[in-house]
């Protein structure tokens, strides 16, 4: 420990574990572990699905629980509490609806 420090340690002295290390490392297993992995949001029943990667690794989705289509985001409507995919809950991006109109610059 150095005099200046008063005491205390400096971030820079210290070992850092970065938990996105450790996630990388694990990555394999902790796919492998939630494959098949129900979750509940909301009270409903959310699975997870896989595709395969063209370099052989394995991509997880979750199963649109409307619809069952793979989505890589779920969407819960504010109005009614429903849970799905963008296209079961008819969901536009913001440059999707104004295609072809020009976006004012006040939001």
């Amino acid at each position: 420990m150095m005099p200046h420090n008063l005491g205390r340690l400096l971030a820079d002295e210290c070992q850092v574990i970065d938990l996105s290390d450790i996630l990388q490392k694990y990555r394999s297993q902790l796919k492998r572990a939630i494959i098949g992995t129900e979750f509940e949001i909301l009270g409903i029943t959310v699975a997870l699905t896989t595709t395969d990667t063209p370099f052989g690794g394995t991509r997880l989705w979750f199963a649109c629980p409307s619809c069952d289509s793979r989505a890589r985001k779920l969407i819960i409507n504010p109005v009614n509490l429903n849970l799905g995919c963008r296209k079961c809950l008819n969901v536009d991006y913001r440059k999707q609806r104004y295609k072809g109109m020009v976006e004012s610059s006040q939001r």
